[in-house]
């Protein structure tokens, strides 16, 4: 089964994957040298999941930006 994606799908697909792959490595990167406890006591799984996707929004503003430049004639 060989589906081909629309170049939408594509440039969709190439903004989730990298900017999880890139909140995955800074969200280890991070809290191997801070204890979730510095930033909200008591609740370390909600401290690791508040951590990850706030990173997973600051790398998808970072690839929706590049797509953006890069398809941008200009």
């Amino acid at each position: 089964m060989n589906a081909d994606l629309s170049p939408r799908a594509r440039a969709v697909g190439v903004f989730v994957w990298c900017s999880f792959l890139t909140a995955c490595i800074g969200t280890m990167v991070l809290f191997a040298f801070f204890e979730p406890e510095m930033f909200w006591h008591g609740e370390r799984v909600a401290t690791y999941t508040l951590g990850f996707f706030f990173l997973w929004v600051v790398a998808g503003s970072s690839a929706a930006l590049a797509l953006y430049m890069a398809r941008t004639e200009r």
